[in-house]
């Protein structure tokens, strides 16, 4: 199960130039297939439920992410 692993604002990659690349060559997952790979913490899927159209998921090899007001949360 993938944990929680940093927003793009702490950039848990190191490098600006990762970062970029996870981002840009990520392909669209479901919400489902989101949820099946990663342990999001109860009280967010709370609100992914509560504004669904506010949550774009995404997975770029063994990175998966959500963005939710302009900002990437990243789970490996």
């Amino acid at each position: 199960m993938k944990e929680f692993i940093g927003t793009c604002v702490e950039n848990p990659f190191g490098r600006i130039e990762t970062l970029v690349k996870i981002i840009d060559n990520a392909r669209e997952i479901s919400k489902r297939s989101f949820l099946r790979q990663t342990c999001v913490h109860p009280d967010i899927i709370k609100e992914m439920r509560r504004f669904p159209n506010d949550y774009e998921f995404y997975q770029h090899k063994d990175i998966c992410f959500y963005t939710w007001s302009a900002i990437e949360h990243f789970y490996k």
